[in-house]
């Protein structure tokens, strides 16, 4: 899985009531190793980013109907 920078993916990142990261200032971006998948969010604005590790059971979706 590579998610591409070039299609402007964005994301908002909130702890409890605390904006960590903005829809407007984030990029994300993402990678597999064996069975984990990795989710960057960075905002380059302030350097913080978060890590989102999903891992064991991944199933690939061709259409729609299958979600």
């Amino acid at each position: 899985m590579k998610l591409d920078l070039h299609k402007n993916l964005t994301a908002s990142v909130t702890l409890d009531e605390t904006k960590l990261i903005d829809h407007g200032t984030s990029m994300v971006y993402g990678k597999t190793e064996d069975d984990d998948v990795f989710i960057f969010i960075k905002d380059p604005r302030n350097g913080r980013s978060m890590k989102i590790h999903i891992r064991e059971y991944l199933e690939e979706v061709r259409d729609e109907k299958d979600i």
